[in-house]
């Protein structure tokens, strides 16, 4: 646990946003002394800026979940459990085990019983002494737990002896067993508690204003420690901690390489960490199956491309690896490596006997739980697609190509020889068959072109489910009540609301809370008329609106994404959306940019271009910029979709107070923010799910 607790709140460290601390140094000093990991010296070129080190600093947990690690799973919990608890051995940067709450192990001679010594006046959170119990009860827990059951399938038992060790019983021999144990332990007496007692650094502590951890002055290693307290904020899903890191309420943020990038907005550093996940292919090897034959295994893995993958699909946050093990492992055999080509992998198939022609149509199983493989699977569909597709047109091209060409050469060549074609006449006539076999070949691949836009623009006619109305009703109220009347909907089988009503009173601001994937957006989304097939009455100033026309709906509401989007022109027409009203020298555009305080920008930029989607200026003035251009038009109801996702406290602030400040119009704000401090501040709060 030492090594993985000096990572993490090295993490905690850097990825913190907020201005230095005066006693920065010291600070430094601690956090060196308290890593003890010799510091590498580089050149001055290459010298990495100076971490800034934030004055506090928050982790997201979910305060209705467990914490005890033996069953609170890989996710938003264990972050802040890894700063309560310690296992009995970590695993150090090339996978190899190190002594933690271990002081030594041993054998016997069968190799079938392995005992473990532990350090001495190692103490609880509590006070209390850890002892050999406490290690075997955790580490039977965890046999029988969903988390660690498979890892341990081997273990027969684990039990305290009369010594004071923990012996560990196994059914088969396994040396490696030590680095199978980086299990947290905990107080036995308290196990299965939500916050059971460990015996790391820190201890969680609740006293009614907010949940955080308080660092351990008694802890046994006897190290300094960066934070005095780190406050605990509560999130209740992933979406939720996304959307905390985002908006600078916590300060670090695990997040899988094989999740979606673009998950984590907003600027931050990160820093990466080896794991011992796998993504690997496995095969059906029954009997009479083609993958029987290992020798055309061996074939199959070696036509894979591994360097290319680790690019393409995990932007390099991952090892190319043949073996079943972390290429920074001493046990990797680099020595029996080979590298990619498609010669080696033909003669990989000659050799197993699998060079005959015939072919074999292979099929690709994915877990469809697991978002990275299924991606990649629909990745390698396309694209297996796309190359079937431009191996067919190729051969084509080059045929009639090659048919075009000798066909002039032959008629040529034949009508030479009887004297009726001059040699410059024949030349000539080659020289147009070729520019017209390159124009065929050019018009065949613009007919590949367009059709593989066809998915596209079948996605693209398949977006409005909603035919558009043909009525002539109106929103006669300039400022109209928004009311869900027992409303039903369902995507697929999964229902999102039943029964549900509620109402969004004029001049009002409303909250739209829920957890993640409950159906938040998708509720404006139905009063955006976006989806059909709900039952019950969406009305709109007391007309439902699948009897008001697009235009006159879309006049009533506006809308601003948590995805800003700017055209690459000057912030006025960005704005005013190249329509010129208001006019640049008007009071109302005046009054539009002090509003949202963008008057120092626009003197700033003039009327420059802002760049490429905004390039040129901040996140928080784009999302700025994106509101001024919705209330322009002054619209009665506006709908805020997460519109502080990314931001700085700064932007959050100046955008939040703007919301609550613009009475002029019905607010509804989409978002994450379960902070009770925040919702009260609405005049009503509608939670989904």
């Amino acid at each position: 646990m030492k090594r993985r607790l000096a990572l993490l709140l090295a993490a905690v460290l850097l990825l913190g946003g907020c201005a230095s601390l005066p006693e920065a140094d010291e600070l430094e000093e601690e956090w060196e002394d308290y890593q003890q990991f010799p510091r590498q010296e580089a050149d001055e070129e290459e010298k990495p800026a100076e971490p800034v080190y934030p004055a506090a600093f928050s982790l997201p947990y979910h305060r209705d979940h467990t914490l005890d690690p033996v069953t609170c799973g890989e996710g938003i919990q264990e972050t802040a459990a890894s700063l309560l608890y310690e296992p009995l051995f970590v695993l150090d940067g090339s996978f190899q085990p190190e002594a933690v709450l271990c002081e030594s192990f041993g054998w016997d001679s069968t190799g079938l019983v392995c005992t473990l010594t532990l350090r001495e006046g190692v103490t609880f959170s509590d006070g209390s002494l850890l002892t050999a119990r406490d290690a075997a009860e955790t580490l039977q827990r965890a046999k029988e737990s969903e988390r660690y059951a498979y890892r341990l399938r081997n273990m027969v038992s684990a039990a305290a002896n009369r010594a004071g060790q923990v012996v560990i019983t196994l059914s088969a021999p396994n040396r490696g067993l030590p680095a199978l144990l980086d299990i947290p332990v905990v107080k036995r007496t308290t196990a299965g508690q939500p916050v059971p007692v460990g015996t790391g650094p820190y201890r969680l502590v609740n006293d009614g204003g907010g949940a955080y951890l308080q660092a351990r002055e008694d802890w046994w290693q006897q190290k300094s420690l960066p934070a005095e307290t780190i406050p605990l904020v509560d999130a209740k899903d992933r979406d939720t901690a996304l959307y905390l890191f985002s908006a600078r309420r916590v300060e670090l943020l695990p997040v899988d390489p094989t999740e979606d990038p673009s998950l984590v907005t907003g600027k931050a550093q990160s820093t990466s960490q080896p794991t011992s996940v796998l993504q690997f292919i496995g095969f059906n090897t029954a009997e009479g199956r083609l993958f029987s034959s290992a020798a055309l295994r061996a074939a199959f893995s070696r036509g894979i491309d591994r360097e290319t993958l680790v690019h393409a699909q995990l932007v390099q946050l991952a090892l190319a690896a043949q073996f079943p093990v972390s290429p920074l492992s001493p046990l990797y055999p680099d020595s029996l490596e080979t590298a990619y080509s498609e010669e080696a992998v033909l003669e990989a198939l000659k050799e197993a006997g699998q060079d005959t022609g015939e072919e074999r149509e292979l099929t690709l199983l994915v877990s469809a739980g697991d978002a990275f493989r299924a991606a990649s699977a629909r990745k390698q569909r396309a694209y297996s697609a796309s190359a079937a597709a431009n191996q067919i047109s190729f051969t084509v091209l080059c045929s009639m190509s090659s048919l075009l060409n000798i066909a002039c050469m032959g008629i040529g060549g034949y009508l030479a020889v009887q004297g009726q074609l001059s040699a410059s006449m024949l030349f000539a006539a080659c020289s147009y068959f070729t520019g017209l076999s390159n124009g065929f070949t050019n018009m065949i691949e613009y007919v590949i072109n367009i059709r593989s836009t066809k998915n596209l623009a079948e996605k693209l006619t398949a977006e409005r489910t909603v035919p558009a109305s043909q009525g002539s009703a109106a929103v006669h109220d300039d400022a109209p009540l928004v009311a869900y009347d027992n409303v039903s909907f369902s995507f697929g089988e999964r229902q999102l609301y039943r029964d549900l009503s509620c109402e969004f009173r004029p001049g009002g601001c409303y909250a739209v809370v829920g957890e993640s994937g409950s159906g938040k957006s998708t509720l404006t989304k139905l009063l955006l008329k976006y989806y059909d097939g709900y039952t019950g009455a969406i009305t709109l100033g007391g007309q439902d609106i699948r009897t008001l026309p697009e235009d006159e709906l879309y006049r009533t509401i506006g809308t601003v994404s948590q995805t800003p989007f700017l055209f690459n022109a000057s912030l006025y027409d960005n704005i005013t959306f190249f329509s010129r009203t208001p006019a640049q020298d008007s009071e109302a555009y005046r009054q539009l940019l002090s509003d949202l305080n963008l008057t120092a920008l626009a003197q700033r930029v003039g009327d420059a271009s802002l760049g490429d989607f905004g390039d040129n200026i901040s996140g928080g003035e784009r999302q700025r910029i994106c509101i001024a251009r919705t209330i322009r038009n002054h619209p009665p109801i506006l709908i805020f979709d997460e519109p502080t996702t990314g931001l700085d406290p700064e932007n959050v602030a100046l955008i939040e107070e703007f919301i609550f400040r613009h009475r002029s119009a019905t607010r509804i704000v989409i978002s994450h923010n379960w902070d009770p401090a925040y919702l009260d501040r609405f005049d009503g709060v509608v939670r989904i799910g």
